[in-house]
């Protein structure tokens, strides 16, 4: 959800290793589907504000360095589930979005809700939707509605458990966090814009004592995307996340500080599950709202979540497509 934005949301595994090993070694990673158990084929999760998208793994994938002998990894991850010559799983990852948001792409990707779901603990409000897509079984994971209160679950602590959640239980390689997000006017950013985030940080948690105030920020750098972004035409911005709707002054020095392009109420949260499982991760936000105009941060959040959903229905299917059959390597400029 938009913080003036939206939230963002993935998941992995824990694994053997260091993960910030893992993490640098990414780039070389080449996906393999393996075919014969069961159905065969890469996963791909993709998580949403008041919806995710997960995709769960038909059997499980290998992946090797270049250059290297290919090793079977035993980690978690969310794939989309790809033929055998696919070399990058599809695993799309969106941050909360409110139903409204999440349902155009479960009908895009033709999707289909999971009436029992065994991949979760028991009495959680978390969906999940499934379906294959050109070979590749694909997942998305929601959250669900607040068991008190009845309305959507969205913020940082929603996101992240679902994200972990469904890491451990999906197993995914890649994760795409598609979601809404508020916009700077003075960045750049425009109603509609679909952005890929460049780098995260929380604008919200201020711990005035040396070295945790660095770790409130908690600054993460993407997975670079740039033939990705340059060939989608997709614009590009650091993503600032927090767990309120408005903006006060401090939140908005913090925001400044951090140079973010776009906020959001999750983004950050399934950045943190992604470094720590060591999971690449494409984080796409469209924007519903300009943060610094004088409209109504709510009422052009409402006017716009549909234009938003269309936008990141159009752009999921793309990345999607763009990912196939490429390494992890082939999405940014060496």
């Amino acid at each position: 959800m938009s913080s003036r934005g939206r939230r963002s949301q993935l998941a992995w595994e824990e694994g053997a290793g260091n993960a910030r090993d893992r993490r640098l070694e990414s780039s070389q990673i080449e996906l393999q589907g393996s075919r014969g158990r069961g159905r065969g084929g890469s996963v791909a999760t993709l998580v949403c504000e008041v919806g995710s998208y997960a995709s769960q793994p038909a059997n499980r994938f290998s992946f090797r360095a270049e250059g290297e002998r290919s090793t079977e990894w035993r980690g978690p991850r969310i794939w989309v589930g790809r033929k055998a010559d696919s070399t990058l799983p599809r695993q799309l990852k969106q941050s909360w979005l409110s139903l409204a948001e999440a349902l155009p792409l479960v009908e895009t990707l033709q999707l289909v809700e999971d009436e029992q779901i065994s991949v979760f603990p028991s009495g959680v409000p978390w969906k999940k939707y499934s379906g294959e897509i050109d070979g590749l079984d694909v997942h998305i994971v929601v959250p669900g509605k607040d068991k008190t209160l009845g309305v959507d679950s969205v913020g940082t602590v929603p996101c992240s458990l679902l994200t972990y959640a469904s890491a451990v239980a999906l197993r995914p390689n890649l994760l795409i966090n598609a979601g809404t997000a508020g916009g700077f006017q003075a960045k750049g950013a425009n109603i509609g814009d679909v952005y890929v985030a460049t780098e995260f940080a929380n604008h919200d948690r201020r711990i005035p004592i040396p070295v945790f105030d660095k770790y409130g920020v908690g600054t993460i750098e993407a997975t670079p995307t740039g033939n990705l972004i340059r060939d989608l035409k997709f614009k590009e911005g650091k993503l600032s996340t927090g767990n309120s709707l408005d903006m006060t002054l401090q939140d908005e020095e913090y925001i400044k500080a951090n140079d973010a392009t776009v906020k959001d109420m999750e983004g950050a949260a399934v950045a943190y599950v992604a470094n720590m499982l060591a999971i690449p991760l494409i984080s796409l936000k469209a924007v519903t709202d300009i943060v610094d105009d004088s409209k109504p941060t709510v009422e052009e959040f409402l006017k716009n979540m549909s234009m938003a959903a269309s936008a990141l229905s159009n752009a999921v299917p793309l990345v999607l497509k763009y990912v196939s059959g490429k390494t992890v390597a082939d999405l940014h400029s060496s």
